[in-house]
């Protein structure tokens, strides 16, 4: 809003004027057809707007204007209100433009309508509000989980090595994630489940998991070999056996995922095997 350095004169005939005011008649009627819902509401146009205050507006030498000039992509429409003593009092509200000349029109209309209610103290009943609090509210969207971005190939295998130089089998590693955050991972393959954001941490405790001592209840391979029951999957010590004839086969330098461990592997991580 900007105004005139003093605005005492205009102020005292706008007091003046609102006491004469007319009613804003809501004539007109819109129709509103939707997918689910018909109703139709009575509204004031622009004309009964301008009929309910222009007169009592000339009789006190107060007028309305309504310019516009450009504004970035679109208009800036302005709703001045000036006093034969000079004054005046003016305000401004953006109103894009659309493709079709029509609908730049209805807008326009719309924005000088409410501009003039707003700047006069001009009321009616809210008919506009009325129709959006009849109108069937939009379905709330059923939020959708977001997917879980798992461990990289490079990341687990980070982990793996942690694992293997502390003699750790996926058991140990399984029950620290299921204590942890509740994660059940059986085999080595299942870390791709566990979320990366947790990867460091993961790699923290499996890196300080010193009071953990190698036994048969783990399946963890000691200096003398397997104690107990061999585990149901395939240890840290892989020697990637399964991966070893396809390795064979492939070009040089070509990774292979081992269907044991799950890891990839070259011909230079089999030292027995020669490049094919």
């Amino acid at each position: 809003m900007q105004q005139s350095e003093q605005i005492n004169e205009l102020a005292a005939a706008l007091a003046a004027a609102q006491g004469e005011f007319g009613t804003v008649t809501r004539d007109k009627t819109a129709h509103i057809e939707g997918p689910k819902a018909r109703y139709a509401y009575r509204y004031a146009d622009l004309a009964s707007v301008l009929d309910a205050g222009v007169p009592a507006l000339s009789k006190h030498g107060l007028a309305l204007v309504q310019p516009m000039e450009p504004h970035g992509d679109g208009l800036l429409l302005h709703c001045r209100l000036l006093h034969s003593s000079g004054q005046w009092l003016d305000s401004t509200m953006p109103v894009p433009l659309y493709a079709r000349p029509q609908e730049t029109g209805s807008a326009l209309t719309y924005a000088r309508r409410y501009m003039i209610q707003a700047l006069l103290g001009l009321a009616s009943e809210d008919d506009d509000g009325k129709a959006a609090q009849d109108a069937e509210p939009p379905k709330r969207r059923e939020s959708v989980p977001a997917p879980v971005n798992g461990l990289s190939d490079a990341q687990r295998s980070e982990i793996i090595k942690a694992a293997t130089d502390k003699g750790m089998a996926m058991a140990r590693i399984g029950a620290i994630l299921r204590e942890r955050w509740g994660i059940e991972a059986a085999q080595w393959s299942s870390l791709k489940a566990v979320p990366a954001e947790h990867f460091a941490e993961v790699l923290r405790l499996v890196r300080a998991d010193g009071a953990h001592e190698p036994g048969a209840d783990d399946g963890v391979v000691g200096a003398d070999g397997l104690e107990g029951e061999a585990p149901a999957e395939p240890m840290l010590t892989c020697k990637h056996e399964a991966a070893r004839a396809h390795v064979t086969r492939a070009k040089p330098g070509k990774r292979i995922v081992c269907p044991d461990c799950t890891l990839e592997v070259t011909a230079a991580d089999l030292p027995a095997v020669a490049h094919a």
